[in-house]
């Protein structure tokens, strides 16, 4: 019964925030937001956040790498970047974080960055749109100890 009226108030908020036509239910089929997923009736639905959920979520993640150092996934850090380098406040705590491990640590992190020419992209982008002396300090020592440490031989070898 609970469950239901979690659902139903899904159902609303989809339709006030996108519209009619975001939700629709069809024997276990779900439509939201132009996705289409199948789902077990023992499984949750998955369902696409909206842009701000989605953003405290990694801003939530981000926060606790920064803050447990070495004890959250890497993931943590490096989705961020990757789905959030535009938002100065998570890209700024990600870069915190990868440089507040130990230095074993950190050189293992910044090893896996820079095997992902993706991450390493995103980095440059985070410092030409956030041309701060931290973001500046954090960027130029993360790249110089990148410089010295040897690459991890894949990106899959990040921790999930």
């Amino acid at each position: 019964h609970y469950a239901d009226g979690r659902l139903d108030d899904l159902k609303t908020f989809t339709s006030e925030a996108y519209g009619s036509e975001a939700y629709t239910s069809q024997a276990h089929e779900h439509t939201f937001a132009s996705e289409v997923v199948a789902h077990s009736p023992t499984q949750p639905t998955p369902v696409r956040l909206p842009g701000e959920m989605e953003r405290f979520g990694a801003l939530l993640r981000v926060h606790r790498f920064c803050q447990t150092a070495g004890k959250s996934p890497l993931t943590d850090a490096t989705n961020a970047i990757r789905s959030h380098a535009e938002d100065h406040e998570i890209a700024i705590t990600a870069l915190r974080g990868l440089m507040n491990g130990t230095e074993a640590e950190t050189h293992e992190w910044l090893g896996h960055v820079g095997a992902d020419p993706d991450l390493i992209a995103q980095m440059r982008r985070i410092l030409v749109s956030f041309p701060t002396e931290e973001t500046c300090r954090l960027t130029m020592k993360s790249a110089t100890t990148m410089l010295f440490v040897p690459a991890a031989t894949q990106v899959e070898d990040i921790e999930e």
